[in-house]
């Protein structure tokens, strides 16, 4: 991976999880205490994403067609969590119970990469909608934003007590 592209912790934190480890917190990666309930939480955001917009006929063409690309963006993402096991359904397989730590290493890194991902989306989003400098959002793509934006927040700020690091 390139260090000059990408985030140096988020970097150093997925070659620390590529290593081979005896204990799961060896090496002091700080994993969620809940990734899978973060994950679930992105899911939900994605499969909220505001598609009926795109249906709008009061919207210009080019508009109409910058939110359906984002719509699309956010069923590849969709996918794309699926194919990597972190569905709903595959979720629920893990069960109610605490994760083990093995699991909660793997499953970490995950919900930060597609915490990143939701906020690139809205960020394209907000781009593609071209507000003007005094200019408003409707109503239902601003409290999809608003989501994704206290979503990632909450990941990415994660205080000690969310977070479990080694000793």
């Amino acid at each position: 991976m390139n260090k000059h592209r990408y985030d140096e912790a988020l970097v150093e934190s997925v070659m620390q999880n590529l290593e081979p480890q005896t204990e799961p917190q060896s090496k002091g990666v700080a994993v969620m205490a809940d990734p899978v309930g973060r994950l679930l939480e992105i899911d939900a955001t994605l499969s909220d994403w505001p598609i009926d917009m795109t249906q709008w006929t009061v919207l210009s063409a080019p508009r109409q067609a910058s939110l359906a690309a984002a719509a699309e963006q956010s069923a590849q993402l969709r996918r794309t969590l699926a194919n990597v096991g972190v569905a709903p359904q595959q979720l629920a397989q893990l069960g109610g119970d605490a994760l083990d730590e093995f699991l909660q290493l793997e499953l970490t890194p995950l919900a930060q990469e597609a915490a990143w991902q939701l906020r690139t989306l809205a960020r394209q989003a907000k781009r593609r909608w071209h507000v003007e400098p005094d200019g408003t959002y409707p109503d239902n793509l601003q409290a999809w934003l608003d989501r994704v934006d206290a979503l990632a927040a909450n990941i990415n700020s994660m205080t000690p007590a969310q977070l479990r690091g080694s000793e």
